[in-house]
């Protein structure tokens, strides 16, 4: 028997072929969950009354607005940095979760480009109202720690809004002035 090559170029276009028919045809095709995307990027910068801009994806839904960010020392040169926010639901909605997880990264970077991570990554749920601003100061997956106490400006700071599976946006908010050992 006398053995021929098989041409490369060919050969990756059979394979393609063989598999198209021995791929059953009456199976449904997989198909994976769609996962939103942080839509901060078409959304408008604000401007914040105690200083910085805040982007919010999902303004058409919930009005938000940053009260402060509130620095707790832990040692003589670290603390832990809370955000306060006012929330006022625009949608017919009562629970508002804020935090975030590995497809919504939640952090914190200081002017000196230091980035300091949430206590854990997870969604806090909040009780909101419709047409009346909330007060909340948010909890531990917005709460960042290790974060330098000589920072005085948050670059940037940003935390995963969600309503629901499909209503999920990223809130940004930049050169935020951080307030040491005040109370909210």
């Amino acid at each position: 028997m006398c053995a021929t090559p098989i041409q490369a170029q060919g050969f990756g276009s059979i394979l393609k072929k063989a598999k198209k028919v021995l791929t059953p045809s009456n199976e449904p095709a997989k198909t994976e969950a769609p996962q939103a995307k942080p839509a901060a990027s078409n959304a408008a910068e604000e401007p914040i009354a105690t200083g910085g801009t805040l982007i919010n994806p999902l303004k058409d839904k919930v009005d938000v607005q940053l009260v402060g960010a509130y620095g707790k020392s832990t040692s003589e040169n670290y603390g832990e940095v809370s955000l306060v926010l006012k929330v006022k639901m625009i949608a017919n909605k009562n629970e508002i979760s804020i935090g975030g997880n590995s497809n919504w990264p939640v952090m914190l970077i200081d002017e000196e480009g230091n980035v300091s991570e949430p206590r854990y990554l997870g969604w806090t749920p909040y009780s909101v109202s419709e047409g009346i601003y909330m007060k909340i100061i948010l909890k531990d997956s917005s709460t960042f720690t290790n974060v330098k106490k000589s920072a005085k400006i948050i670059q940037k700071v940003q935390i995963a809004l969600s309503l629901s599976y499909d209503e999920k946006g990223l809130l940004i908010m930049k050169n935020v002035p951080i307030q040491w050992d005040v109370q909210p």
